[in-house]
């Protein structure tokens, strides 16, 4: 778990993810920390900045992804991204229950905006990415659609989060929705939806490790039996284990 912690520690961004987990019929949280080459599961009591620190370490430097939850939004020692999927699902919620005008219009050129900063990323165009921080900007502060409770809320969320939701514009790589982890994160969805949790704090740790482990080798390309074959030979040999990371 080292080595996948590490490997997680040094990325330029990480997604972070939560969902409940029950054991011995306590609630408890399953949290995830995802980059590209490596997964990191856990499951701890509470739903808390503590977790956070567990996962990426109390220095980490680089970007977090994740949703709006309070544990991320409140953190401003990190730098965040935080998820358009998430604010374009909103925006799109209050439109479909409320079908108005106002609703429709800031759905409608919220996501024109976010399209056109995806863009922006992608070619490095410094008009363009101007061009969107003052487009989004408008958006946030039209009082004619503030008139709308739902809208007013969400433009509260992009003036407070203005620049973590566009940090990804000065970054070619870095994400701007959370869909990674939510993907990850769906795998221990599936297994407490088979097994109902699991019964003590070990069998957390070893729900938690083995899906790191799983997921992980799934990400190097490596087989997973080959490679329980080679931890159990390095354990009856006394060696080190076999690395993680195909690159190793």
């Amino acid at each position: 778990m080292a080595e996948i912690e590490a490997e997680i520690r040094s990325s330029p961004f990480a997604h972070l993810d939560e969902t409940g987990w029950p054991e011995d019929g306590l609630p408890r949280w399953g949290w995830v920390a995802a980059t590209p080459t490596a997964t990191r599961f856990l499951i701890a009591p509470t739903r808390s900045r503590a977790e956070v620190d567990a996962l990426l370490g109390g220095s980490y430097m680089g970007h977090v992804v994740s949703d709006f939850l309070g544990v991320y939004t409140e953190d401003v020692t990190r730098a965040h991204q935080f998820c358009w999927a998430h604010l374009i699902r909103e925006a799109k919620r209050v439109a479909e229950v409320d079908p108005r005008p106002r609703t429709e219009e800031f759905r409608d050129r919220l996501v024109a905006i976010y399209r056109r900063a995806l863009v922006a990323q992608a070619t490095q165009d410094e008009g363009m990415k101007h061009g969107v921080r003052v487009a989004l900007g408008i958006l946030a502060a039209d009082r004619r659609l503030s008139r709308h409770p739902e809208v007013a809320r969400l433009q509260r969320r992009i003036d407070l989060e203005f620049h973590a939701l566009l940090a990804f514009l000065d970054y070619p790589d870095l994400p701007a929705d959370n869909n990674h982890a939510e993907r990850e994160i769906r795998s221990l969805v599936l297994t407490r939806k088979i097994s109902g949790g699991t019964r003590s704090p070990r069998g957390s740790d070893t729900v938690s490790t083995w899906a790191s482990i799983y997921r992980t080798l799934r990400k190097q390309d490596i087989p997973l039996a080959p490679y329980i074959r080679q931890m159990q030979s390095s354990y009856h040999l006394g060696t080190p284990p076999p690395s993680i990371f195909a690159r190793n």
